[in-house]
């Protein structure tokens, strides 16, 4: 079994890789971060700290694509309107987590990761759509709004299932061979 410090450790580099991947080059909506929320949850010992790391990361990453990347023409962007239902979504996706990982196994983490793109795409657009800027609000705007949205739900879906499974497969992998080391020089 590993230590508490060395689990620790190995969430912490999983989550900073998650980062990382966000900011590099990457196709319309293909991140890591309900990914991340959901390998929080399921492995911070401290439950709030699957919402309060993943949020920070998400938050600063979101600080250095906007004004640094996208910088636009407005100055310096501390926090957009995007990004609070953004942070809602984890939350939810958090909250999910919860519910789910009261035991880790495949067919969990294969729900987790299909209701996190779902989560994801429901209220990141409701809040496209209710700011009024590209869709009227109305009932024919909101069904615009998703529509015109589906495909980057694709990229949601798809990054969603390969970094989950990313994510918890290294995780099963790295505790798999501490108990295998474990059990070899306990019987040596």
């Amino acid at each position: 079994m590993l230590s508490s410090r060395n689990k620790l450790l190995i969430i912490t580099a999983i989550i900073v890789f998650g980062v990382i991947a966000r900011l590099l080059p990457h196709f319309p909506n293909f991140a890591p971060m309900g990914a991340l929320a959901l390998f929080a949850v399921a492995f911070y010992k401290r439950k709030y700290l699957a919402l309060v790391i993943p949020g920070l990361a998400w938050w600063l990453s979101d600080l250095y694509l906007n004004n640094m990347i996208y910088n636009s023409a407005d100055g310096f962007t501390l926090f957009t309107a995007d990004q609070f239902f953004s942070l809602f979504a984890l939350t939810l996706i958090v909250i999910l987590g919860k519910l789910l990982f009261k035991k880790v196994n495949a067919p969990n983490v294969m729900i987790g990761s299909l209701s996190a793109s779902l989560i994801f795409f429901v209220v990141s657009n409701l809040g496209v759509w209710m700011q009024g800027i590209l869709y009227p609000k109305t009932v024919q705007g909101l069904v615009e709004c998703y529509s015109m949205a589906l495909p980057f739900y694709r990229g949601t879906l798809v990054s969603d299932l390969i970094f989950t499974g990313v994510f918890f497969g290294a995780m099963h992998m790295i505790t798999s061979f501490e108990n295998k080391n474990k059990a070899i020089t306990q019987t040596a």
